[in-house]
């Protein structure tokens, strides 16, 4: 009985542990999803929202309506000089005195603000730089460019005498300007002391004048042609308020004693008297600009700074280079303060 119970015991043994391996209260091992693991593993990230960005710095630039011809090299000096800095160029007509915008960096007018002041009282973090001929009081956010008019003048009356060979030149030059009007005469007498040439009787040249009102085409005319007819005179300097249709359709073509009439200004040379301009005696105010703008551009105003003269549109047949040359030389020195427009040694 006992080798019975031997014999039979490890079959028990075997049948409790195959029980035991199919027992309804064990679980089968889980599944594993390689892809769900590596979620798991891998922080959440969330999509950045984008960060706004700041609008561009801007600078202003403000025409001069009676000197369009300085807008275009202005506004490629200013885009050039800007362009580093990343600023966005700009041209207005005016500007509110109200407070302006506040990327508004730099305010480049080539006229006269009238509200200036106010300007530069409601918006300190700006650089105005202003192109005048008038006085104007400083400000730590204000740089003047100064045109010294009565040196243009001057250079103007010596260059229209020059190209006559007995001095008949004459200036038309408002009425309303008797200081400009002086300084061209005197440019003249700088050259050629009394320049009366003795005919026609009672003349000493240069001659300067102006019609009334400023804005009268037909009026400029009709003192061009006292000029011409009482004068005798063969060049003529046509200031910008000078420089209309009725007077340019009267000189175009016109000759005196079989020698045709040239032309000296301000302005580029209008297409109809191409041929008869000499030259043309301009502020150079890119080099000006290129002066001031960088430590603009820094925020410091360069205070007051004086826009050189320069000689333009030359026609060497008609201004040779002895004569430029000569004017050139007398021009730096009215630059310099050497010369004064209104002041001619020995008079």
């Amino acid at each position: 009985m006992k080798r019975a119970v031997f014999i039979l015991f490890p079959f028990w043994v075997l049948a409790v542990v195959l029980a035991a391996c199919s027992s309804p209260f064990s679980s089968p091992p889980p599944e594993v999803n390689p892809t769900a693991s590596l979620q798991a593993l891998t922080p959440p990230t969330s999509t950045p929202e984008p960060t706004p960005t700041s609008a561009p710095g801007l600078a202003v630039l403000i025409p001069d309506p009676s000197h369009p011809e300085w807008t275009e090299p202005a506004l490629a000096v200013l885009q050039e000089l800007t362009a580093p800095a990343g600023l966005t160029v700009e041209t207005s007509s005016q500007l509110d005195p109200a407070p302006l915008p506040s990327r508004l960096q730099l305010v480049v007018s080539l006229a006269s603000l009238p509200d200036l002041p106010a300007l530069l009282t409601a918006n300190p973090q700006v650089q105005f730089l202003v192109v005048t001929d008038q006085s104007i009081d400083p400000a730590a956010n204000l740089t003047v460019l100064h045109l010294d008019s009565e040196a243009q003048m001057f250079v103007a009356g010596l260059a229209s005498t020059l190209l006559s060979n007995d001095w008949r030149a004459a200036g038309l030059i408002p009425a309303e300007s008797p200081t400009l009007q002086e300084a061209f005469v005197n440019g003249g007498r700088y050259y050629c002391g009394e320049c009366a040439p003795g005919w026609p009787l009672g003349f000493n040249f240069p001659l300067a004048g102006g019609a009334q009102p400023p804005q009268d085409g037909p009026a400029w005319q009709a003192v061009a042609a006292s000029f011409f007819d009482q004068g005798k005179v063969d060049v003529f300097f046509l200031s910008p308020e000078a420089t209309r249709p009725e007077v340019l359709a009267y000189l175009n073509g016109l000759s005196q004693f079989d020698t045709p009439v040239r032309l000296v200004g301000i302005l580029p040379p209008p297409p109809e008297v191409q041929s008869q301009w000499a030259l043309s005696v301009s502020f150079d105010l890119p080099s000006a600009l290129r002066q001031a703008l960088p430590g603009l551009l820094g925020g410091k105003s360069a205070g007051q700074l004086t826009v050189p003269i320069d000689l333009t549109h030359i026609n060497p047949d008609l201004f040779t280079p002895g004569r430029e040359r000569l004017v050139r030389a007398i021009m730096q020195e009215v630059i310099s303060g050497q010369i004064s427009p209104l002041s001619v040694p020995g008079e």
